[in-house]
């Protein structure tokens, strides 16, 4: 999440949930067929930047934030083929207090990514996913904090090369390498690299095995600002998508556990929280 989300400068917490979630109003608008437009006002969770040691939110609705993107896409069910099915770029906006009181300040930060299928045969399919992020940052002194880092000018860069087993074109299981990197541009080694594989197994409708190993080495002014060198992870678990349809007549609603997990929506993150 670190290389692929952009971080939430209004809020002094390392919890997925406060960096990921919170309100949003976005409207879609396609252009042609496989193009749109998308604008979103969002409301990312807030804590209390004057007192640092809190941790404590004081809003999660109120509208802080600002994106707009323009994406082209090609979807399996209008043709498979190798080439780029995904192609996108977003301009993501926040307003946040000033760190220990003041006027507000503005982080832009500019995404763009690209998923390009590789393969001819849907039953096989191979893809590579890319993505960046350059955070235009507001001038921070230290990289000690969550909100910091959040307002800090960075690169990341973060590829992905994902095969899936697909017989009969049901998804049986899916592996994938990633490779990620960010770079803080005002200190002096300030970088992290990261690599994970990963894997998935289809056990049933709507319920699948997840494995991830991830291997996260920080340079020595992020590592000490972080209080962390070197770590490896190994994640294991079980993920659900149940759903039940009342009204066949309507289409099946794009659910937030479908967006985060869903193995063959292509394309990197997409923008807005």
């Amino acid at each position: 999440m670190a290389y692929t989300h952009v971080g939430n400068a209004a809020a002094n917490v390392e919890a997925e949930e406060d960096q990921i979630f919170g309100g949003v109003i976005r409207g879609t608008r396609y252009l042609r067929k496989i193009f749109r437009a998308t604008m979103a006002a969002t409301a990312r969770a807030e804590t209390d930047l004057a007192d640092l040691a809190s941790t404590e939110r004081t809003s999660r609705s109120d509208l802080n934030g600002a994106s707009v993107a323009f994406a082209y896409e090609m979807p399996e069910a209008i043709k498979f083929d190798s080439g780029v099915r995904f192609a996108g770029v977003a301009l993501d906006w926040q307003r946040a207090d000033r760190v220990g009181g003041g006027e507000e300040e503005d982080i832009a930060a500019l995404i763009a990514g690209l998923s390009y299928n590789l393969s001819d045969d849907p039953e096989h399919g191979w893809a590579l996913d890319l993505q960046g992020i350059y955070n235009f940052g507001d001038g921070v002194v230290n990289l000690a904090s969550a909100v910091a880092r959040a307002r800090a000018e960075q690169y990341a860069l973060v590829g992905a090369l994902r095969y899936a087993e697909r017989p009969f074109l049901q998804t049986r299981w899916q592996a994938a390498l990633t490779v990620a990197w960010k770079d803080y541009q005002d200190f002096v080694s300030a970088s992290s690299f990261a690599i994970a594989p990963s894997f998935a197994w289809r056990l049933g409708s709507g319920v699948e095995f997840v494995s991830q190993y991830r291997y996260l080495d920080n340079a020595s002014t992020l590592a000490a600002a972080e209080n962390l060198d070197r770590s490896h992870s190994l994640f294991l678990g079980v993920s659900f998508s149940l759903a039940a349809t009342f009204n066949e007549s309507v289409g099946e609603r794009a659910s937030i556990l479908s967006l985060e997990h869903d193995m063959l929506n292509p394309g990197p993150a997409a923008q807005g929280h």
